[in-house]
């Protein structure tokens, strides 16, 4: 059955604090019990997010709103809608409209198959153990750290940063117009890459054909087999592989 949910903040704080800084902040905490084969996603006009797995069965997620004058947290309303293979949060057009600023603190269970998480303006910082991960931004960097079975990162103006602990164990496409890339992978993982940049500098740790032109520069090769891809695309920036 599906459910729907709208969180609408009326409540305020007032902090003594600086002028220059948020005065009034409310936050909404929500659990939602979640099966192995939940899909979630996450679709914000604005908006930092920080997620991390754990080992339980309930997606946790905590948004905090700030504001400069007190109308403004009554614009602050989400939706979340409940079905019974999926999880979805977004924001709404009040929030777009209002000058508020949020922060999403998010966990999730290690278990669950499908994790998107979009902010149109926002930075992501991500860590922990994933099947199936895709983070995206408007502007913002992304960093990210942990392991995954597949992982998608965009973002449109922004640097990128991804550590894969222990053994790379699925495909990862990272492609950001305008910003640089690094990429830290573990010596012993088996995986083919191929990148390109057309204004910036490539560098890799692996022994990989680094190839400059008049169009930009590309990178390819593969390391101990092809078990994954490594696809690595930016215009205007850096890319950089690391061996750990």
């Amino acid at each position: 059955m599906k459910r729907i949910f709208s969180i609408h903040i009326i409540g305020f704080i007032l902090f003594s604090i600086p002028l220059w800084a948020y005065k009034y902040e409310n936050t909404v905490r929500r659990a939602i019990p979640v099966k192995p084969d939940t899909v979630f996603k996450l679709n914000t006009v604005r908006g930092d997010v920080e997620i991390s797995t754990y080992e339980g069965d309930k997606a946790i997620f905590e948004v905090n709103f700030q504001a400069y004058e007190r109308s403004e947290l009554s614009k602050a309303l989400l939706s979340i809608e409940s079905h019974p293979n999926e999880i979805s949060v977004s924001s709404t057009a009040s929030i777009a409209k209002s000058r508020l600023t949020l922060l999403f603190k998010i966990k999730i269970p290690v278990q669950v198959n499908n994790i998107e998480i979009i902010t149109q303006n926002g930075e992501i910082v991500s860590r922990g153990m994933y099947r199936h991960l895709a983070l995206k931004t408007g502007i913002g960097n992304i960093h990210f750290t942990g392991s995954f079975a597949g992982c998608l990162v965009n973002t449109i103006n922004g640097d990128v940063d991804v550590e894969v602990k222990n053994l790379l164990s699925g495909n990862l496409t990272v492609d950001t117009p305008n910003g640089s890339i690094r990429v830290t992978l573990d010596e012993d993982s088996a995986f083919t890459v191929e990148g390109f940049t057309r204004t910036g500098e490539i560098s890799s740790d692996f022994k990989f054909g680094i190839n400059r032109g008049t169009a930009g520069t590309t990178l390819a090769g593969k390391v101990k087999g092809e078990t994954h891809r490594v696809k690595l695309n930016t215009v205007n920036g850096d890319i950089e592989l690391i061996k750990k």
